[in-house]
């Protein structure tokens, strides 16, 4: 284990086996870093978990991107602490370790995230929960005013049709009875400017009966007309008593299944309310909600009314701070293995690793020396090797009897 965790540490084994009062102290930022990439790991895990709800890859995915997550947490981790040095000069450390630090409240916060959903997880159920239903209940409230409206512009064009038929019929009415007046009045044999003053049924009898029957039809279609339109004002009016959709078991089924499966976005949004203070209550939107519906009734008439801005969340005067202090623990977690480095003293262990560097590096330096003085010579005994094999090939040719021929064209070799 301490070699597993000396190797999360970056250490160097041969040379922290000769400072053994180091040893815990490497041991520990190795553990760190370790359980920095094991929480890394379930909070990647988690978030992708909800990002690929839905899926039936979803268990597969989050497991195989979250070990990646993790294991690129722990590269990172581990490459921080290693390429901070110990030289002795406290301002130049910090101003080394300052970047890093920064990267690291970065990755702190990225990790604690995801970890801060799982811990409030049933703090934020029910606040998806309460959205839910508030959003249910304002929405039916808008949806009922507006058909409220729609349906009493409806109703006065209703009633002023009636009150234009009602007319109409009682006009009709007061004709037929007048007509029926003078048909009895012709058939009794009552003498007026109108009437014959003949009793009997006679052809003016006759004639007045047809005005009559004329009258009694217009009546009677105005009467239909108007019990039609009577029928047609009670069902509107009836329409003005709305109902809901939803009986309260359905609603509460319905945001329960809402808010398990709400994704990481809605789920990340949720918390932010909870730390900022601020709180969903659907109470005052459902309240709201039964005014509506019950105005019309003689059903909760003391019920309190509620202003119009009742859907608007409202916020506590101080926050709640645990998600806040969750986040700082994580990002102390991150920093910890860097602060705990940048401020122990200079060790042997440090000491070891500067000689070390400092024996690579002069290897290094005098291979690359020595590389380029054997460069050099191989280019001298390269240059020698070709002047003395040029004065050979002279010699030879100078000695060649044919040295004109070979060297010099005449007219008939060019021909």
């Amino acid at each position: 284990m301490s070699n597993f965790f000396w190797w999360c540490a970056g250490v160097n084994k041969k040379l922290l086996h000769g400072c053994k009062n180091e040893y815990s102290k490497y041991f520990a930022i190795g553990a760190t870093i370790f359980f920095t990439a094991v929480f890394a790991t379930f909070s990647g895990g988690y978030a992708l978990y909800y990002v690929f709800a839905g899926s039936e890859y979803a268990v597969y995915l989050a497991v195989l991107i979250g070990l990646l997550w993790g294991g690129m947490i722990f590269n990172i981790d581990r490459f921080l602490v290693i390429s901070l040095k110990k030289e002795g000069k406290p301002l130049k450390e910090f101003g080394m370790a300052l970047p890093r630090i920064i990267l690291a409240i970065m990755i702190g916060i990225v990790i604690a995230r995801p970890l801060e959903l799982k811990l409030f997880e049933k703090e934020i159920h029910d606040g998806l929960k309460n959205q839910y239903k508030q959003n249910y209940y304002n929405n039916e409230r808008t949806r009922i005013v507006n058909e409220k409206q729609n349906l009493q512009i409806a109703l006065e064009d209703l009633n002023i049709q009636y009150d234009l038929k009602r007319n109409d019929l009682n006009i009709a009415k007061a004709d037929r009875d007048s007509a029926r007046i003078w048909r009895d009045r012709e058939r009794f044999g009552d003498k007026t400017g109108r009437t014959s003053g003949k009793s009997g049924w006679g052809p003016e009898t006759d004639k007045l009966q047809k005005e009559v029957e004329q009258k009694e039809n217009l009546y009677d279609t105005l009467s239909i007309q108007v019990a039609t339109l009577e029928k047609t004002l009670l069902s509107k009016q009836q329409e003005l008593i709305p109902q809901k959709n939803l009986t309260e078991e359905e609603l509460n089924n319905n945001a329960n299944q809402w808010a398990m499966t709400a994704g990481f976005y809605d789920r990340n949004k949720m918390l932010s309310k909870i730390s900022s203070g601020e709180y969903l209550n659907f109470e005052n939107a459902q309240i709201a909600f039964n005014n509506e519906v019950n105005e019309n009734t003689n059903a909760n008439v003391n019920q309190p009314q509620i202003p119009n801005n009742i859907d608007m969340p409202q916020k506590e005067k101080d926050g709640d701070l645990t998600v806040i202090f969750i986040a700082l623990l994580f990002i102390i977690v991150e920093c910890l293995p860097i602060v705990v480095k940048l401020m122990s003293k200079r060790g042997n262990y440090d000491s070891l690793l500067d000689e070390e560097e400092d024996k690579v590096n002069f290897i290094a330096r005098h291979e690359n020396i020595a590389n380029k003085f054997l460069v050099k010579e191989l280019s001298n005994a390269q240059r020698e090797v070709l002047k003395k094999a040029i004065e050979q090939w002279r010699d030879h040719e100078l000695e060649n009897e044919n040295i004109a021929q070979n060297y010099i064209n005449t007219p008939s070799d060019e021909q």
